[in-house]
């Protein structure tokens, strides 16, 4: 019995064969090889067992999986390709040859693949969920929704669909339909601390600026430690008129990040706000420095 290997799909499955024993030892011997990555020997060897055997689809398959594990992206789809010319109907062949390419900007013939596997494989997640990526690559932004909606009519705890499917949404100015997607992938892994970052954006943007700080502080409570979500929740305490917790926050990305214009820029802001002129332009100074146009605005105005 064969065994077959693929890139995301972990499950292996198995083909009956009846061709010479010594091309199935190979095959074996190759699959052996790769449990323990030993990617050059399990090249070897399904390569003797394609010399014996020239027309076995799967071994073609593991060799283009290799190929993929040791970064010969090209190398993979002369393989896959290959897997497809004996067998047209290799559904996960067309996925991962949709993903080598997908990994070379060839985004259009990766989409191609895709529609290949799932023509083969109605049901393959997989390729549902990598095809929306693929057309967010090419900004088809409701085309990847779509394919989004329908990964989760296969797997409805797919929780990188949820996810992908609240940043397209976001993109689309759909925030409260990214903050239900955000919530989805808070509810299938709690600890998913770029999610709750994502879902305090979306609040912020929607002026829920108290449900915002809350997502940013779980959001740090599991171990997101990012300029941007301080930034982020300096900004909200701020538009709540806490102006010393806000500065704090500015200093915490600034120390993480200290080319942060934006952070310097913001912490400018609320300086001024409390009277605080000098440092107020210091800091515009910096972010001016680092790039920040509007800062150069702010110190033409107000610093001398």
């Amino acid at each position: 019995m064969k065994k077959v290997l693929l890139i995301f799909v972990l499950t292996l499955f198995f083909c009956t064969i009846a061709y010479a024993q010594t091309a199935e030892e190979y095959f074996k011997s190759g699959n052996a090889k790769l449990e323990i990555s030993d990617y050059h020997g399990a090249i070897q060897d399904f390569t003797k067992s394609i010399e014996i055997n020239p027309n076995d689809a799967n071994t073609y398959f593991n060799i283009g999986v290799v190929k993929c594990k040791l970064g010969d992206t090209i190398g993979s789809i002369d393989d896959f390709s290959k897997a497809v010319e004996i067998n047209p109907k290799f559904a996960e062949a067309y996925y991962n040859r949709g993903f080598a390419k997908y990994c070379l900007n060839d985004y259009q013939s990766a989409i191609d693949d895709y529609n290949k596997a799932i023509e083969n494989k109605p049901d393959f997640a997989f390729a549902y969920y990598h095809r929306g990526l693929a057309k967010i690559k090419l900004r088809d932004y409701q085309g990847a929704i779509q394919d989004f909606n329908l990964t989760i009519e296969i797997d409805s705890n797919d929780l990188n669909a949820y996810y992908n499917r609240g940043m397209t949404k976001a993109n689309l100015n759909d925030y409260q339909g990214a903050i239900e997607d955000y919530s989805k992938v808070v509810e299938i892994n709690p600890k998913f601390a770029v999610a709750f970052h994502n879902r305090g954006t979306a609040k912020a943007i929607l002026r829920n600026l108290l449900g915002a700080i809350d997502d940013y502080n779980k959001a740090i409570e599991n171990g997101l430690n990012d300029d941007g979500l301080y930034v982020n929740r300096g900004t909200a305490k701020a538009l709540l008129y806490d102006y010393q917790s806000a500065i704090k926050d500015f200093n915490r990305a600034i120390k993480i990040n200290p080319k942060s214009s934006d952070a310097y820029f913001k912490r400018g802001l609320v300086k001024s706000q409390l009277g605080e002129n000098k440092n107020a332009c210091s800091d515009w100074k910096k972010a001016s420095e680092l790039g920040d146009a509007e800062a150069y605005q702010k110190i033409k105005e107000h610093c001398k």
